[in-house]
């Protein structure tokens, strides 16, 4: 997995993750990581909470509200490197779900689904697609933003009138928590109970 440590080598080599849009910043990090797997924002997870450091998730910064402007001293994680499109399958309603990691743009999506037979990359279940045409339903209008930052924010555009923002079109979310345990919330599998949600992690 590579890294950056040290706040001067950081600003020499990383400026640009030190702001979003709005070009406001708020600090430096000591230490920047580019996972590429689950285990690796597992393994960065367990050493923040070990080490009591706070986190600051990295995108596009295509924002402009801050979100992801990393905070002095914290560890900043970049998924730029967490970039694929994973899998395709049906969804039980005539349409189908697209499983991507969070690093994968809007205009890459837009471009898989276009022409998947093209796609440079192996897709399981790919075949589905064929033929179509399909299309992202939300279709944020930023294309340069990154998934997981349109899921954060619960981005919207145009066709969002019609089909809704970005959640109401999640079929689920691997999570990791700040220990390093993780969990797959499905919509509607973890209904609420009294305001309360109960839930295990895959490690109990």
């Amino acid at each position: 997995m590579k890294s950056y440590s040290g706040k001067e080598d950081i600003k020499k080599n990383l400026p640009d993750i030190l702001s979003d849009e709005s070009r406001f910043s708020l600090g430096t990090p000591e230490t920047v990581f580019f996972p590429k797997t689950l285990s690796d924002v597992q393994e960065i997870a367990r050493q923040a909470s070990r080490d009591h450091v706070p986190i600051t998730i990295i995108g596009a910064h295509t924002g402009i509200t801050g979100g992801s402007v990393p905070i002095d001293n914290c560890i900043a994680v970049c998924v730029s490197e967490m970039n694929r499109i994973l899998r395709v399958k049906p969804d039980g309603n005539d349409g189908l779900v697209l499983t991507c990691q969070p690093g994968v743009t809007l205009e890459e999506i837009g471009r898989f689904l276009e022409a998947p037979e093209k796609w440079p990359f192996p897709v399981e279940g790919k075949e589905l697609l064929m033929p179509g045409p399909w299309f992202y339903p939300p279709d944020p209008t930023e294309m340069t933003a990154q998934l997981g930052g349109t899921v954060a924010t619960n981005a919207s555009g145009s066709r969002s009138y019609y089909f809704g923002p970005t959640r109401s079109n999640i079929d689920a979310l691997s999570l990791v928590f700040s220990g390093g345990d993780t969990m797959t919330i499905r919509r509607g599998k973890h209904p609420a109970e009294n305001g309360f949600f109960k839930f295990a992690t895959d490690q109990g």
